[in-house]
């Protein structure tokens, strides 16, 4: 975790949850001067803005300034509903529009929005044989977005499931002018 804060990592759910920086609520570090002082700059107030917030120093530096040796971090529920879809762009010019109408149309639903080079999914289908290839055609594409959509709630009585209001929204880029994809596999 050290390392995470060290360097502010992102994930691969970075969309829903945002980076280190955010979810860190305290560090204690040491620093590199002659004496090995220990920092601790945990607080006992989730919101303190009485003055400066030096953890801020560590996060993203890389052990600058000090080496992270312990941390608090938020924590969120796991999802209790989650959908997913391999995305075709129809070129690469098309993905940043395609993130913008994905974010417009799903808002704190989406949670993953991810890049595969068409050569890291040829190589996981052939060092791991139970995957199967899921392009009709068995033509990989050379370049595949996995999104995910997902709520911490449990299905509710009514409720649209996400499975379907993924299928809408893609329905609805399908239909519109922009020609933003190539192919979608929910």
């Amino acid at each position: 975790l050290g390392g995470m804060v060290a360097t502010n990592t992102g994930g691969s759910r970075f969309l829903r949850y945002g980076d280190v920086r955010r979810n860190t609520l305290g560090l204690t570090v040491v620093l590199g001067d002659e004496h090995g002082t220990v920092l601790d700059l945990s607080a006992a107030l989730r919101k303190n803005n009485t003055g400066v917030d030096w953890k801020q120093l560590f996060i993203g530096t890389s052990g600058a300034f000090g080496i992270v040796t312990e941390c608090v971090l938020n924590l969120e529920p796991l999802p209790r509903q989650t959908a997913t879809a391999l995305l075709v762009p129809s070129s690469s010019g098309s993905v940043p529009a395609l993130l913008a109408v994905m974010e417009d149309a799903l808002g704190p639903y989406l949670s993953a929005f991810e890049g595969m080079s068409g050569n890291a999914i040829r190589a996981a289908l052939d060092h791991v044989p139970s995957l199967r290839n899921p392009f009709a055609s068995g033509a990989v594409p050379d370049f595949v977005i996995l999104m995910e959509v997902s709520r911490i709630n449990a299905p509710r009585p009514g409720e649209q499931p996400l499975d379907d209001l993924l299928q809408v929204v893609l329905a609805a880029i399908w239909e519109g002018d922009g020609a933003l994809l190539a192919d979608a596999l929910v």
